[in-house]
């Protein structure tokens, strides 16, 4: 993830992106001597692009269209530079990253291998593969944006890496010092990403005067054969979230007013779902703020709105969370629209237990 004052700027912001990311690789390998002023530079960032676009649009740094430029601005600033959509699969940016980095290692004409994703534990078992020796450690560069899951600390101690907090956001969306309330309790905004909410890759606080806890593992009970259900027992009002039996999460129906939804959806900006169903703490927000809503109508309808943005989190267990679960329309496309969420959220059997 970029940093938000890059991506706020779009095109001119993706351009820059670019152009600081190539100055940074290239001065941290040149004084490691690993880098020569007539090597080539490719850099493929492999993404779910409709997750990415959305998470900086649910946190309010911009809307989709800003994050869409950026991209266009750092695609087209040097040649071989590319954000790459790998698709909404669970694990397609991945195996696409696996798969790049097989290539270029068998590759005689690459000399070196810089790799993004410090924060992804997966990576642990695929590197551990090809730094066996000192000769092949020199030639993979570690790029660190949040810090190393902790099983992929010991790996990362042998491999140079390269830091940019200038570059890179430092933690997810959800982790944000940002969204922390002045009474230090966290609540839930949206769950993420990623990501990434528009994004699912938000997760914020409730207002200062309601405290949310998540459901401790205690409160959860589970069968192998059907589903369960999960009571937040501390809250004022108790919650219960409903589950089928593969753990996937169901978003019971809202009932909301038509007419004033559409009446919201006219509405340009469109307001805040964190600022009237919870509590908005961006320093500047894009959506519409004013008067906080009291009616249960016009809250249930701006509740209803928010499930058709995707919850990021896969394993989202905050009562308080009103972003979507499921997706909302059955199907894998809304009028010919391509559908934003997650291929596990698509067809979810909406049958408790089963």
């Amino acid at each position: 993830m970029f940093c938000d004052s890059y991506v706020e700027r779009g095109v001119v912001g993706g351009r820059e992106a670019a152009i600081d990311l190539y100055a940074l690789i290239k001065d941290e390998l040149t004084k490691d001597k690993r880098f020569e002023s007539s090597w080539k530079l490719i850099v493929r960032i492999f993404v779910n692009m409709e997750g990415f676009v959305q998470a900086y649009q649910t946190y309010g740094v911009a809307q989709c269209s800003t994050v869409r430029d950026f991209v266009k601005g750092f695609n087209r600033e040097r040649v071989f530079f590319e954000f790459i959509d790998a698709g909404d699969d669970k694990e397609a940016a991945d195996g696409r990253i696996h798969k790049n980095f097989e290539l270029f290692w068998d590759n005689v004409h690459c000399k070196s291998i810089v790799l993004g994703g410090s924060g992804d534990k997966g990576y642990t078992r695929f590197l551990r593969e090809y730094t066996q020796t000192e000769e092949d450690r020199q030639r993979i560069t570690l790029l660190e944006a949040r810090p190393h899951a902790r099983n992929m600390s010991d790996i990362a101690a042998g491999l140079l890496q390269i830091q940019a907090p200038e570059l890179f956001r430092q933690n997810d969306f959800r982790d944000d010092p940002r969204r922390i309330s002045s009474s230090g309790s966290n609540t839930s905004q949206s769950p993420p990403a990623s990501s990434s909410s528009y994004a699912g890759v938000v997760s914020t606080v409730a207002g200062a005067d309601q405290q949310v806890d998540t459901p401790s593992k205690e409160q959860v009970s589970t069968t192998a054969k059907e589903g369960f259900t999960a009571t937040n027992a501390t809250s004022p009002t108790a919650v219960t979230l409903s589950f089928d039996r593969h753990g996937q999460r169901i978003d019971l129906p809202l009932k909301y007013d038509k007419a004033l939804r559409d009446q919201f959806m006219k509405r340009n900006p469109r307001f805040c779902f964190d600022y009237h169903l919870s509590q908005c703490t961006r320093a500047s927000c894009v959506f519409a703020h004013g008067q906080k809503m009291v009616s249960t109508t016009a809250l249930d309808t701006l509740r209803s709105m928010a499930r058709s943005l995707q919850c990021f989190d896969p394993d989202c267990r905050r009562p308080d969370c009103y972003y979507g679960h499921r997706r909302p329309h059955g199907g894998h496309s809304f009028k010919g629209k391509a559908c934003g969420f997650r291929t596990e959220m698509q067809g979810v059997n909406t049958t408790i237990g089963c």
